[in-house]
């Protein structure tokens, strides 16, 4: 079977937006801007909470001028990236097939991955790049791998939600992150990774109930018919305090 290519490439107009985007950004209380941005650009912090008219100038000059500085360090990053990233890349897609069975259901056949200056790590919309950080591979090279191996899983993930018609765990992102945690941490992924998956801290308190369920399972169709079950049990829960009410 093939697999899609991976291929690398630097983005600057991407970082631009994502900059932009998440500057201001706190996510289930959690500073994004803070501590995925200004954490490695304190020259931005004073241009938060700004008019957007007035962000986006300085956000898009300073990453001009940053780009242009650290030009060499970038493109020595993409390619070391993508040097730790073949060492395991067929045996990962071969692992991801043991759990979704045949992988053709995901469509595109190139997965782009954009070097970002940012530590966001955003997975982009049209369901088939993302960004990692260009500073990793230098850093921790196993960060790459666990990196680049959890939102290829968020691709296939949502891809496979998408065509058996899961509609509602499509609009659910904790789901999405507490399955990266079930699978990331089965012994064959973390062979490969080198690294445990931990996830985010909201999501660490429910993680042993549902990985007790996937080791109940072990079928990505079970696991997924018995978490639409809870969700719709959710829901009746919350009709009912609502009525109480």
């Amino acid at each position: 079977m093939k697999f899609p290519l991976v291929k690398f490439e630097i983005n600057k107009t991407l970082d631009k937006e994502v900059c932009l985007n998440f500057i201001d950004a706190k996510i289930n209380g959690y500073d994004f801007g803070k501590e995925r941005i200004i954490s490695e650009h304190p020259e931005l912090k004073g241009i938060r909470g700004k008019k957007k008219s007035e962000m986006k100038k300085k956000i898009f000059q300073y990453v001009d001028s940053y780009y242009k500085i650290h030009e060499k360090e970038i493109k020595n990053s993409l390619k070391k990236t993508k040097k730790v990233w073949e060492k395991i890349e067929k045996k990962y897609f071969q692992e991801l097939q043991k759990i979704f069975g045949n992988l053709q259901f995901y469509r595109p056949r190139i997965i782009m991955v954009y070097l970002s200056i940012f530590k966001c790590g955003v997975l982009c919309k049209d369901g088939k790049s993302f960004q990692i950080w260009y500073k990793t591979a230098n850093k921790e090279p196993a960060e790459v791998k666990r990196h680049m191996a959890h939102e290829i899983l968020h691709l296939y993930y949502y891809a496979y939600l998408k065509k058996h018609g899961y509609k509602t765990l499509l609009k659910d992102w904790n789901h999405a992150e507490i399955f990266n945690m079930i699978i990331l941490n089965l012994p064959q992924f973390k062979n490969l990774t080198s690294k445990e998956e931990f996830g985010y801290p909201i999501h660490r308190r429910r993680f042993k109930k549902f990985k007790k369920l996937w080791q109940k399972t072990q079928k990505i169709d079970q696991y997924l018919s018995f978490l639409k079950l809870e969700y719709r049990v959710g829901l009746t829960k919350r009709e009912k305090k609502k009525k109480i009410k």
